[in-house]
């Protein structure tokens, strides 16, 4: 081991203020977490633990966005690193993170959710996160409020209702119901539609009680109707108690869960047909060909073909790379540039792919910063745009993999709302783009994304979505899986009871 290579160096190197150092050190500290042979001396000395975590929450709420992204990305390392030993860090690192949940730009916000989701996945229960959570309610910020009130709806849909004391909650989202801020109000009352889509007439009951303003009331009375009607309601009845019986709350599984889960993953050896819709050596579907389904239509075929159908280019250094990637970046950002001049930069970023971008550090800093701008091509009205944008999100993936799942979160309901599209290139793109993720980018946080949809209004949404998660159950290694079992096995079980047919077939599947 080197003297650069230990924890004594890297807490002197957390203590480093100036910028341009902190993003230096930072990736190599993310380095040498990563590797748990190089890392073996940890969490050896806890004081010296403790100052380092303490250090972190400094970069995580410094003024320079970049370090604040950096910072989140040692936090979540150092999660990954220690797992349930990390425990004690909770209350340390939660102000920090509600902090940045207030933050001015976006993928900050969505990363400070995500690593609040990763505490609750990896490091400890998910109430004993929320109630360090809860004080957040209350934020100065009003922004830090409504991503309090965003990160319980991702609880839900991640772990489901059975794991969160909800009666301790609710009352905090009935008070920023009358928040002075507008935002913060329609956010509050939608959280607290998606509680009534968990737990059902309870809440209703439970509001009632409250002494809310009558119209406020009726207003989120006629939100709970619109869910209801709509046949959005996402309740299990084995989890009603997370409502009303606090002490049957531990933040653990119920054991019947973890049974159900051998239900989905008995039918990969004992049907052989499936065999053929596993990808070729290409990342190609066998039959792509098949599933263009009309003029217009676009397949996974195509997709690798377009992979390496672009322009050479060579990297001739770090700043080059760099330079390159903030032009694409500005002109994705902006829809009043020519869609061809879109279409030509999404085929830019494959081109810097195909020459190497992955080998220079500063690629995933500035792939991170370009979230925003392919969100916003895959939303463009010109057909080439968002077949550009989907090839190359789907070609990010396949290089990437589970690199790319800051991107594959971010991107995938944008996806989803492709498929219903009347032209048919734009709902194909969509759909062979989240094939590629699910294949290529096996992260756990992807599943209540796809699952949220299976209930969706959209008949071609829903048919899809069986598609898809048939696909995961197939591609996806069981250890992945087995945090989501009730919500897959649920949404199986609305599948073969969905009014529309085709869609009872594929869930059958």
């Amino acid at each position: 081991m080197g003297e650069n290579d230990n924890m004594d160096y890297f807490y002197q190197q957390v203590l480093q203020k100036d910028v341009t150092r902190r993003l230096q050190v930072g990736q190599d500290l993310i380095d040498y977490l990563n590797d748990p042979h190089r890392s073996a001396d940890v969490d050896q000395e806890k004081s010296r633990l403790d100052k380092t975590i303490d250090e972190l929450t400094g970069w995580v709420n410094a003024s320079n966005y970049k370090v604040a992204l950096l910072g989140l990305d040692i936090v979540s390392a150092f999660i990954d690193r220690l797992s349930d030993r990390f425990k004690g860090y909770v209350g340390t690192v939660i102000p920090a993170l509600v902090d940045r949940l207030g933050d001015s730009k976006d993928q900050v916000r969505e990363q400070a959710q995500a690593v609040i989701l990763k505490l609750m996945e990896q490091t400890a229960p998910v109430m004993f996160v929320w109630e360090r959570l809860i004080p957040g309610f209350k934020h100065k910020n009003f922004r830090s409020r409504e991503g309090v009130c965003l990160c319980l709806t991702s609880t839900l849909n991640t772990f489901g209702p059975q794991a969160l004391s909800l009666s301790k909650i609710v009352p905090f989202l009935c008070t920023l119901t009358g928040d002075s801020n507008g935002q913060v109000r329609e956010t509050s009352i939608m959280t607290l539609v998606d509680v009534y889509r968990y737990v059902g007439e309870r809440v209703r009951a439970d509001l009632g009680k409250r002494d809310l303003p009558s119209a406020r009331l009726q207003t989120i009375y006629s939100k709970f109707d619109e869910a209801l009607n709509s046949g959005n309601m996402a309740l299990i009845p084995s989890q009603d108690k997370s409502f009303e019986d606090d002490e049957s709350v531990d933040g653990s599984r119920p054991s019947s869960s973890q049974s159900a889960f051998k239900v989905p993953t008995t039918k990969k050896p004992s049907n052989p047909g499936n065999s053929s819709r596993r990808p070729s050596a290409t990342g190609a579907s066998k039959i792509g060909g098949q599933s263009k389904e009309g003029a217009g239509g676009i397949d996974e075929e195509d997709f690798v073909k377009a992979f390496t159908d672009v322009p050479t280019v060579q990297i001739y250094s770090s700043r080059d790379l760099e330079d390159n990637l903030n032009k694409i970046r500005e002109v994705l950002s902006d829809d009043k540039h020519d869609w061809d001049q879109r279409a030509t930069a999404l085929k830019k970023v494959r081109s810097l792919l195909i020459a190497g971008a992955t080998d220079y550090d500063c690629f995933y800093q500035h792939l991170r910063l370009l979230d925003g701008a392919f969100k916003l091509s895959a939303k463009d009205l010109r057909s080439q745009v968002v077949r550009e944008a989907c090839i190359t999100v789907a070609h990010l993936s396949t290089i990437l993999g589970n690199k790319f799942d800051h991107g594959a979160e971010g991107i995938l309901p944008i996806l989803f709302n492709l498929i219903p599209n009347c032209a048919k290139v734009m709902a194909m793109s969509g759909v062979s783009a989240i094939r590629f993720i699910i294949r290529h980018t096996h992260v756990p946080r992807l599943i209540p994304l796809i699952t949220s949809n299976c209930t969706c209004k959209s008949v071609a949404v829903r048919r899809r979505c069986y598609d898809f998660l048939e696909l995961l159950l197939q591609e996806w290694q069981t250890h992945s899986l087995e945090r989501h079992v009730a919500v897959l096995v649920e949404s199986i079980k609305k599948g073969i009871r969905d009014a529309d047919a085709e869609a009872r077939v594929e869930a059958r599947k």
